[in-house]
């Protein structure tokens, strides 16, 4: 697994792809960290042992994305973004940018449909 910016051009885009796809994660999940793994179930996502919460879910065949996240403590909450080593071989890495930011929309909008 590979951070954002190991992918094809990555480094030019990750701080654009780290306010768009994975600020957003942190901000929605950082206070309550399980509600990531309920979330992320709803849309077929498995739960990993990474961080204070993670899962992988697959946004399009042949291409999981794993989503780590750490709680807000002391610190504000962040989530790192991992893709599997041939992401790039499935799609551009413009096009993994747009699908993990989709991806995120969909965890949020999911998580705003849990029963508190």
């Amino acid at each position: 697994m590979i951070k954002f910016n190991k992918l094809q051009g990555g480094y030019a885009y990750e701080r654009a792809f780290n306010i768009r796809a994975t600020q957003p994660v942190a901000k929605a999940f950082g206070k309550k960290p399980s509600d990531l793994v309920e979330a992320g179930k709803k849309l077929g996502a498995l739960p990993l042992n990474h961080g204070d919460s993670s899962i992988q879910i697959s946004a399009l065949e042949g291409i999981p994305i794993v989503y780590i996240l750490w709680a807000e403590s002391e610190f504000p909450a962040s989530t790192t973004v991992l893709f599997d080593q041939s992401a790039n071989s499935y799609l551009p890495t413009e096009d993994l940018a747009v699908l993990t930011e989709l991806t995120s929309s969909r965890l949020i909008r999911a998580k705003s449909k849990l029963s508190t």
